[in-house]
């Protein structure tokens, strides 16, 4: 694979889980017959929350890792930055839109979020500066 080509997995991976969630998210306003906003359902505004939070956090990853790509970044250090942004998500998105969802996966979904932010940014910026 090259480093384009995992990029394109990712971000085909987190467009799915987009859909995933926007469909959890008609599901509710469905069952709560809320069509606009989030109607002061706490239910829904929790989830509309969290596909914010998704769409916030995962296009910017995803920009990390389309910057990596076109520098020729390794393979291993794509998927391990495309696999903590995509694991993170799917924890964090766990919590937002489910009732079952321990506390932890929130705190593990934004960890791994966030590692796998700041290892792709400074590979962006060791590459950009030394390389």
């Amino acid at each position: 694979m090259t480093p384009v080509d995992i990029f394109a997995l990712y971000a085909g991976l987190m467009a799915l889980m987009l859909v995933v969630i926007i469909v959890r998210i008609i599901k509710i306003r469905r069952r709560l017959k809320v069509v606009y906003g989030d109607g002061n359902e706490p239910a829904l505004a929790k989830a509309m929350r969290g596909h914010a939070n998704f769409v916030e956090t995962a296009s910017f990853g995803l920009i990390v890792l389309a910057a990596l790509a076109m520098m020729g970044a390794p393979v291993g250090v794509m998927h391990v930055i495309g696999a903590l942004l995509f694991i993170g998500r799917i924890l964090h998105a766990w919590k937002f839109l489910t009732d079952g969802a321990p506390v932890a996966a929130r705190k593990f979904g934004m960890l791994f979020t966030l590692a796998s932010l700041i290892v792709g940014a400074g590979y962006l910026i060791i590459g950009a500066v030394f390389l």
